[in-house]
Parts: structure tokens; sequence; C-alpha cells
């Protein structure tokens, strides 16, 4: 267990040029990460980052992946982890590029968490086999919010957003902006997913 009053793990320019020279990466296997705020933080720059197996309970995001245009965090991969209990993001990726998440599971608190993923100016998101719930009774609760940047491929995820009355399961700028299940595979993502 990793439990923080403020954050679980509190990562700081992890990079292989930066002062963990010799660290290519950094793994959290099957670890239960939690915080107050973020169970985990990541703050400019940090490269290689891998969470297996890992439960991520957060306050108000589980994880905070927090750069900027000349520091991104690159190169993070999350498979078979579960988020649970953020109040406003399970993902906050603020410029971040090449985050995979593969055969996660998300689930907010009820009556909270307005995105499972917010990606701001971040490229290349990758989304496989993942569990998107989101029963936040708000008419903007969705899976997935992208500003900027792109997500690469998207494909095998189930979408569950019962409680948006506009049936919206994303938003997606620049693009069509707020998108039901239908937009959401007409902007070529998720050809063998399902919205429950």
């Amino acid at each position: 267990n990793i439990i923080g009053s403020s954050y679980g793990a509190y990562i700081y320019y992890f990079y292989d040029n930066g002062q963990y020279r010799g660290c290519d990466t950094l793994t959290f296997n099957n670890c239960n990460l939690q915080g107050n705020s973020y169970a985990v933080y990541g703050y400019y720059g940090n490269k290689n980052i891998e969470f297996y197996g890992c439960n991520l309970t957060g306050g108000s995001y589980a994880v905070r992946a927090y750069g900027n245009s000349s520091y991104p965090n690159t190169d993070w991969v999350f498979a078979n982890c579960t988020f649970t209990n953020w109040s406003s993001y399970a993902i906050y990726q603020y410029y971040g590029n090449n985050f995979k998440y593969y055969y996660n599971s998300f689930r907010n608190r009820d009556g909270y968490g307005s995105y499972c993923i917010y990606q701001y100016y971040s490229n290349n998101a990758e989304y496989k086999n993942n569990i998107f719930y989101n029963d936040y009774d708000y008419t903007y609760a969705m899976a997935v919010y992208k500003y900027q940047g792109s997500i690469g491929s998207s494909d095998y995820n189930c979408f569950w957003v019962p409680n948006n009355s506009n049936g919206y399961v994303a938003y997606l700028y620049p693009g069509s902006g707020y998108v039901n299940w239908a937009g959401w595979q007409s902007a070529g993502y998720d050809a063998n997913g399902i919205n429950e």
C-alpha cells in the first residue's frame, strides 16, 4: 500500500537524462495507491512510467499527470488497473503524450466525477479494452474529454454513462464537440466497442 495525506506517489522529472540517470522505467506492480488529493501526481517531464494491476483511489483525481509544452509527460502505461472514487477526473492528462490504457476499469463514486479521462493538449493516446463507467448524475458527465491533441486509437472499450441526459459519452475538440456513441464511432473510434 502506498498511501499519503495528499499524494500516494509524487513523481518529479523522472526521465533517462534527468536526475534519475541509469533508470529508464519506473514501474508500479500490484499496488494500492491512495491520496486525499491524488493517488499519483506526476509533475513535469516524467517519461516511461508504468502501472500494472494497481488500484488507484483519488480525491480530486486518481492520477494527475501535469506537464507543459516544453516538459510533457510521455510514454505512460496503465494496464489492468482500477480507478475509483475521484471527484473530478480519474485521469488528468495535461500535456501528456503516448499514454496507453489497456484493460482498465474506471468507476467513479456515486454522485461525483465529471470525466474518466481528461486529455488536454496531449497526443497519441491509446485506449483498448477498458471499461469506462461514469454514473455521475450530471448533463456533462462523460467517459473521455479531449481538448486539442489527438487520440491515436480507441477500440474494444465499453462506455457506460447512464445519467447523461443528452446521451453524451465524450467531448472532442477539434471535432464535433460533445458526442454521443454514434458520434464517437463516426469520429473513427471503437468500431468494436460497446455502449451500455
